[in-house]
């Protein structure tokens, strides 16, 4: 089943297609499918994704603005 995070964009790695982000206090990597859009960084997101394995990094399926200021 997707999961969703919300959090604070804190770095974008093009080159691995990854980004890293700040959510209760724990940094989270996430992994983008080739060719989609990499957030920016310092935007608030939310973000629908798959837990592969427990640790991270996670598979993100689709990454949104998000309406909340809280992460």
């Amino acid at each position: 089943p997707n999961k969703v995070m919300t959090g604070k964009v804190l770095s974008v790695n093009k080159e691995a297609n990854t980004f890293t982000v700040m959510t209760k206090g724990n940094k989270v990597v996430f992994i983008m499918k080739k060719g989609d859009a990499l957030p920016e960084v310092g935007k608030i997101i939310d973000i629908t994704y798959i837990q592969t394995t427990p640790s991270g990094p996670f598979n993100a399926i689709t990454v949104n603005a998000s309406k909340s200021n809280s992460f």
